[in-house]
């Protein structure tokens, strides 16, 4: 767990985590996420090192969490594909990890990266790394 970046009204928090769980890689990361969330400002960027299941009890549980701190909590985080899902306040964005299983022509084509631009609103958009 690391808070480690703050600039206008948004709060940068890293979780890591092992095999789709937080507290598998560490029980104390929910500690710290709560204490985090008490004092972040109106919106949080949570950045996932690794992958997080949301079906999953304790995946419920971080969104259930996120969704009582009335901010706007954007959860960025490995999957086998790209997408979005939204409940309420929280938007998860999970990214395609290219890293295993794929060839190299379809690490190509299915690379992208995730653009946000954080002004008064925060707006994002999926950009194609190649055509």
């Amino acid at each position: 767990f690391n808070k480690y970046y703050e600039e206008n009204n948004t709060d940068f928090i890293n979780l890591v985590t092992k095999d789709g769980s937080i507290r598998s890689y560490s029980s104390k990361q929910w500690d710290n996420l709560s204490d985090a969330l008490k004092s972040a400002e109106d919106n949080v960027f949570i950045l996932i090192n690794g992958s997080l299941n949301t079906d999953s009890f304790e995946g419920i549980t971080f969104i259930d969490l996120m969704k009582e701190t009335n901010k706007n909590v954007y959860v960025v985080t490995n999957s086998s594909q790209s997408s979005i899902h939204k409940y309420g306040n929280v938007h998860i964005f999970e990214i395609c990890d290219t890293s295993d299983g794929v060839t190299l022509e379809d690490k190509f084509t299915s690379a992208n990266i995730l653009e946000f631009n954080i002004d008064k609103r925060v707006t994002f958009e999926f950009k194609k790394l190649w055509n």
